[in-house]
């Protein structure tokens, strides 16, 4: 008995072949050497350099099934379709070794025995290699951007940036339409009217398809089009990226530098938000699951079958994206890990306290005074340019502390939900009969919360990301099911913190 291992680190044209080709060559293999196929574990578009960053559940769940003994034999392309680090190295070698399970791999040509100590040391050494050329092509790559940040130049590759054309000159046709588009927001116009021109008059988004909000505000908040140099931050915990002005460019912007800020400011004004907090929130996870195809935030939605019937999905907001996975299927899923991981809390989440409501008043006092000093700062006779530039930076400190508010808001509402919770666990053993009664509680205590205090707490304690169905796969609840990838996070601190339930004895 074998099982097929596939994985490819980033398949850029989401058609699943170079996974199928994969296992039209491992499957090959199995039938030479008379192995029975017990089953296929694939993680496509899941990268192995690094463990932490974005987990690989296929690749969880071998090492699972290959520690129940399921297999004698794992058949991959090469070894580094299992692991390029150390630490996956080190955990397939004590699974594999200790279960004497072969990897057999179609470009090596010969079987990787990880029960002997020349196979882990053989192991060990590709997994070093691979680690130094992962870190050596960081650094690499660090260098050469931060050189093309001093010299303001345009970062290379990629799709042909709108209103631009390849050598970041004006294009003929679109970068006029950016210039019109600005003075018709600064003008007091609605982006919902811009983007229904431009619809109609048939202007392609960049990726193609139709224009949306979430593509027409990227477009005119983008600072290339006042010929400044942006740099993306990547925020370590939350994963969301942010583009900020960095130094000016080497090209010819496509709008004045003074409109272009006043624009920045007058889109990120936060009364121009309709939906916040509770309001306009009908969907448990909408904007909380983000799309695993261009990293969009997904949003209730409904769509019909070709047979007519209509039913509800989560779908990508994204222009040219529309990712989308069934509603109840995605539901289901988060709230029965949901109810898992309160049935049996970290410690991390117990020392949640009231004290939260104190941060959270101060907060709210602090973004009370920065209305009152954006409306002195408008109605002063200082210049057009200071002006911008200080309701720009009173913006985005308004902006950090909406964040902030929410982290708060979250771990309130969490810490209510634990408040008078029964703990399972005394003296390191958990009892089945009292987990189950706890976990019917929290199901009870869940039902009974308001959207917005449901919402919060998922916030905490996930991220949630919905990958794209396989080419050729039938889709089913249970499909939908296994694109809805749970990464569990600190409620504290927002890191991953992955579960870990082994110090305690279960008992029945």
């Amino acid at each position: 008995m074998c099982a097929l291992y596939l994985r490819l680190s980033d398949d850029k044209k989401k058609t699943g072949e170079n996974v199928a080709d994969q296992e039209r060559a491992c499957r090959e293999i199995a039938e030479a050497m008379q192995f029975v196929v017990f089953d296929v574990y694939c993680d496509n578009s899941r990268p192995a350099s690094d463990p932490e960053a974005k987990p690989r559940p296929e690749f969880e769940r071998l090492l699972r099934d290959a520690d129940a003994g399921l297999f004698s034999a794992v058949i991959v392309r090469h070894a580094d379709r299992l692991y390029r680090h150390p630490i996956d190295q080190l955990r397939v070698s004590r699974v594999f070794g200790t279960r004497k399970i072969l990897v057999h791999q179609e470009w090596a040509g010969y079987p990787l025995d990880l029960a002997t100590p020349s196979g882990v040391l053989n192991a060990g050494i590709a997994a070093q290699v691979a680690l130094y050329e992962i870190e050596h092509k960081k650094e690499r790559q660090k260098v050469f951007h931060e050189q093309l940040l001093r010299e303001g130049r345009p970062q290379p590759g990629g799709p042909r940036p709108f209103g631009f054309n390849r050598d970041m000159t004006p294009h003929d046709l679109e970068a006029p339409e950016i210039g019109l588009a600005v003075q018709h927001v600064l003008a007091g116009g609605s982006l919902g009217s811009l983007i229904s021109d431009w619809n109609n008059r048939e202007i392609p988004a960049p990726r193609g398809g139709k224009w949306g909000y979430s593509s027409m505000r990227a477009l005119l908040m983008r600072w290339s089009n006042a010929g400044i140099r942006q740099r993306t931050v990547i925020d370590s915990v939350t994963g969301r990226r942010t583009a900020i002005e960095h130094s000016p460019g080497t090209w010819e912007g496509l709008v004045n530098e003074e409109d272009f800020r006043a624009l920045r400011i007058k889109l990120e004004d936060p009364s121009r938000i309709r939906h916040r907090g509770q309001v306009g929130r009908r969907h448990l996870l909408s904007h909380i699951l983000r799309c695993g195809k261009c990293g969009g935030s997904m949003r209730g939605a409904s769509t019909t079958s070709r047979a007519g019937r209509k039913y509800l999905t989560y779908q990508c907001g994204a222009a040219g994206c529309r990712l989308g996975v069934d509603y109840e299927t995605a539901n289901f899923v988060i709230t029965e890990a949901l109810y898992s991981r309160l049935t049996l809390p970290s410690a991390s989440m117990l020392e949640l306290t009231a004290g939260e409501r104190d941060k959270a008043q101060r907060v709210k006092a602090r973004l009370e005074q920065i209305v009152g000093d954006e409306r002195l700062i408008e109605t002063s006779k200082i210049s057009p340019e200071s002006r911008l530039r200080q309701l720009e930076g009173l913006y985005i400190e308004r902006r950090q502390l909406e964040d902030r508010l929410s982290g708060i808001t979250q771990r309130m509402a969490l810490a209510a939900m634990l408040a008078n919770q029964v703990n399972i666990v005394r003296d390191g053993k958990a009892s089945f009969k009292l987990a189950a009664e706890v976990k019917d509680q929290v199901r009870h205590g869940f039902a009974s919360l308001d959207l917005n205090s449901k919402r919060e707490i998922i916030r905490a304690l996930f991220r949630i990301e919905v990958q794209p169905a396989l080419k050729g796969v039938r889709p089913t609840k249970s499909t939908a099911a296994a694109r809805v990838i749970v990464t569990w996070i600190d409620p504290i601190t927002g890191a991953p913190e992955p579960p870990d339930w082994s110090d305690c004895e279960w008992m029945n």
